[in-house]
């Protein structure tokens, strides 16, 4: 699988998951050529992270009107990675249990 994160840039899977970003992954060779000003759309994902679903359908909305189809990955996620992503960020997690 690659990441769609760029390498070097110093976030690890856990650091995203703990600040709330979905930690994506595509699969080998899939191309990602795409520019600055076109979107990601991922519809129901809460709804996917919450059933532990780790393949995910969503669709790229460039600037220039064109759609695209993509899909995703968001494997291996505990529980706790779960609860954390769906309370928002790790701090939100915290906050929630608290009492």
């Amino acid at each position: 699988f690659r990441s769609t994160m760029p390498s070097g840039n110093g976030l690890g899977r856990s650091n995203c998951i703990n600040w709330g970003i979905l930690p994506f992954t595509l699969d080998e060779g899939t191309p990602f050529e795409y520019e600055a000003g076109d979107c990601v759309f991922v519809p129901g994902i809460r709804k996917a992270i919450a059933e532990g679903e780790e393949n995910i359908p969503a669709k790229v909305i460039c600037r220039d009107g064109g759609v695209h189809d993509l899909l995703l990955h968001v494997r291996g996620l505990t529980e706790d990675e779960k609860a954390i992503l769906l309370d928002g960020c790790l701090m939100n997690y915290y906050a929630a249990r608290q009492n």
